[in-house]
């Protein structure tokens, strides 16, 4: 966090608004974001199925999927706080990312995770 950010808590992370639209441009920036820093544990469709996690052969079990049921009833605050400091929103064994996603690369990456979802959906 820099110098004149609020610090994204469980208690206020629900009343953050997206300013990011999800063009082509922030889903293009989203999926690099997610590429680097996500997908190691999350898996490439979001499933919680990484190569580090158990079910995807690594070591790290309870790695949750950002696509089931559930996921999609959080908020962009909630998904963003989750990116910038999970351990304040209840998820102490995900990293820190804060101080390696900045500025609008946080948004982008809540905008692409909302894209596996819709996919994880699928027609409707």
């Amino acid at each position: 966090m820099t110098g004149g950010e609020v610090p994204v808590t469980r208690d206020n992370a629900d009343r953050l608004t997206n300013p990011r639209t999800r063009t082509a441009e922030s889903l293009n920036r989203g999926q690099w974001v997610y590429q680097t820093y996500c997908l190691v544990c999350h898996g490439e469709r979001g499933r919680g199925d990484g190569p580090v996690s158990l079910t995807g052969g690594g070591p790290f079990p309870g790695v949750p999927s950002l696509v089931d049921p559930a996921r999609p009833k959080l908020s962009d605050g909630y998904l963003y706080g989750m990116v910038v400091e999970a351990s304040r929103m209840g998820r102490g064994l995900m990293p820190r990312y804060g101080d390696k996603v900045r500025g609008t690369d946080r948004w982008d990456v809540v905008n692409y995770v909302r894209s596996l979802q819709v996919l994880a959906r699928g027609p409707q």
